[in-house]
């Protein structure tokens, strides 16, 4: 009698454990391919920043029309031959490979061929890359060969008097970057694993409703691994007060750690700009009511002077601090992102007075975050806002948000610029100081 009941209790748990396996391996391989991406993304955009520095920096520190003739590289009249000083710099304070390219010609770089020389002279051998990048478009190359090693790189134009003259890399190497995936892949398999084993458990004790219950666990985790960060558990899965009540609400918690590992940035724990993106446009989706659409780019003045001056730990505390400050002020009217390095996103649905009001205590509490000895502030940021009577496709506001940011730059600093366009498209711009 007994053994008859344990085979048939071994038969019952063996039939639910197969789906259960399925699922979770499945689970496992979402989440690893969406994390996979995320982390790309997260990569791109830092190589991304790192490319665009160095070009600022060439470009206000030498400026004139770079050539490189017979083996001489010159800023307008200024001789810079086998300078690397600043690609080396930018090397020891990040850990990336640099090189400044005059057309498609190594004429600054930090990466060596294989007898240990700098490739200053080579020549970009991919004409896909120069030809995309000639056209004045970024280009992001995974795990591709320089020199006989292999690289994640971003080739960003470097243009002066508005054409493109050369290009900027920023490159790590492919070795450094599957390291960083494996860490985080690893994190996740614990995860996986812990989940793997309470639901073995839960298996035990439970036969009846489970692939019904499970499919709807299932639907929760697949709603996260494709960005859809508002889906919700069943509540029928967590009014229950058994075993299967608790899978679902464990996997509310592995939720929110998939959520936070695919949707937040670590250290400000703001949206991170993927998750940003889908926010935006879940509030675009809303109708407004007498309310205007607002994509606001708030970037810090300065900021990496002030990493420069007061190290990096100095310039995370500033980033967390202007994010506490503009969560405080904008979650009554929407969300902010961080969307990459020190520039923050803003989506709102709010009057435009309201807007003006949420941004000037943004400054101002800003500015109170640190001061010098005479009293003033360390810290100002600058606001660009693009308001709008009706919907806008995303990246047309945030694209007229960003030139109103620059505009406030090229003017100062520490001040709003707004644009703001009706339905009659009638368009007026505002400047605050």
């Amino acid at each position: 009698m007994n053994d008859n009941s344990n085979r048939l209790f071994k038969k019952l748990a063996s039939v639910q454990m197969i789906p259960l396996l399925i699922l979770i391996v499945l689970l496992m391989m979402i989440g690893l391919k969406s994390l996979t991406q995320n982390m790309e993304g997260e990569i791109q955009l830092r190589l991304s920043g790192y490319a665009n520095m160095l070009g600022s920096v060439l470009h206000d520190e030498y400026g004139g029309m770079p050539t490189y003739q017979s083996g001489r590289l010159f800023f307008g009249d200024d001789e810079l031959t086998g300078v690397n000083s600043v690609v080396d710099k930018f090397k020891k304070n990040t850990g990336a490979e640099f090189t400044f390219f005059v057309g498609d010609v190594r004429a600054l770089t930090t990466v060596t061929r294989e007898d240990g020389e700098r490739a200053i002279g080579t020549r970009l051998s991919d004409e896909v890359i120069y030809e995309e990048v000639s056209s004045g478009k970024s280009f992001f190359a995974k795990d591709f060969k320089i020199m006989g090693k292999r690289f994640y790189g971003m080739y960003s134009p470097y243009i002066v008097d508005g054409k493109v003259v050369g290009m900027v890399f920023a490159g790590e190497s492919s070795e450094s970057v599957r390291k960083g995936m494996l860490s985080v892949i690893r994190q996740m398999l614990i995860v996986f694993i812990i989940t793997l084993m309470i639901a073995i458990v839960i298996v035990i004790f439970y036969s009846r409703n489970m692939t019904r219950q499970l499919r709807e666990i299932k639907n929760y985790i697949g709603g996260l691994s494709k960005s859809k960060f508002d889906v919700e558990m069943s509540e029928a899965v967590l009014d229950r007060e058994d075993e299967v009540g608790d899978l679902g609400r464990y996997a509310v918690d592995v939720g929110n750690v998939v959520r936070r590992l695919i949707a937040t940035d670590p250290l400000t724990c703001l949206y991170n700009r993927r998750a940003g993106e889908a926010e935006f446009t879940a509030l675009l989706a809303k109708e407004s009511g007498t309310d205007r659409y607002i994509a606001a780019m708030l970037d810090i003045d300065f900021f990496k002077s002030l990493n420069d001056r007061f190290g990096h730990d100095y310039g995370d505390r500033v980033l967390v601090g202007v994010s506490d400050i503009m969560r405080q002020y904008v979650s009554e009217y929407g969300f902010v992102c961080r969307w990459g390095g020190e520039e923050f996103l803003m989506g709102m649905r709010c009057s435009e007075q309201e807007a003006v009001i949420c941004f000037e205590n943004i400054l101002g509490d800003i500015r109170g975050i640190d001061q010098d000895e005479e009293g003033k502030p360390l810290i100002t940021a600058t606001i660009g806002a693009a308001i709008y009577d009706g919907r806008r496709e995303l990246y047309d506001m945030v694209n007229r948000a960003d030139e109103c940011l620059y505009k406030g730059k090229n003017g100062g600093r520490n001040r709003i610029v707004t644009y703001r366009e009706t339905e009659e498209h009638q368009v007026t711009e505002k400047e605050y100081t």
